[in-house]
């Protein structure tokens, strides 16, 4: 009777002890964002954030721009894996603020912090980082 006690005792134990780290992750931002700008659409391509393989920890991606001086973003969720991304019908001859982030691909964890934005003009259709204006 007292080993099957002990048993009983001891596998709860085990379980709880049992989490996955994914259930807890926050990864840092995404990287090397870039934006080209082109008549009315925005060509956007970013790499994962530092020491996060996309074989052993694929990452689901959400984007966001506004136009510079204004404060309301407009958000692209369903961005998925990919690491380019097309916006279209922005507006041209404007200046466009962007940024993204990451999390893990099968909903556990949390939303990486949003990555350093860049500036795209589509005057100029270059990118360039953001200043704090855009923060």
């Amino acid at each position: 009777m007292q080993q099957q006690l002990q048993s009983q005792r001891t596998r709860p134990l085990l379980l709880v002890f049992k989490a996955e780290h994914r259930d807890s992750t926050k990864t840092e931002p995404p990287e090397g964002l870039k934006a080209t700008g082109f008549g009315t659409h925005l060509s956007v391509e970013w790499g994962y954030p530092p020491g996060v393989a996309a074989s052993y920890f694929p990452l689901v991606f959400e984007l966001q721009y506004r136009e510079q001086g204004s404060s309301e973003w407009e958000q692209e969720p369903d961005v998925g894996e990919q690491t380019s991304y097309y916006v279209y019908d922005v507006k041209p001859d404007t200046v466009y603020i962007l940024a993204v982030r990451c999390k893990n691909s099968d909903g556990k964890g949390f939303w990486s912090d949003w990555s350093t934005p860049v500036i795209v003009n589509l005057g100029q259709a270059t990118a360039k980082p953001a200043q704090s204006e855009a923060q």
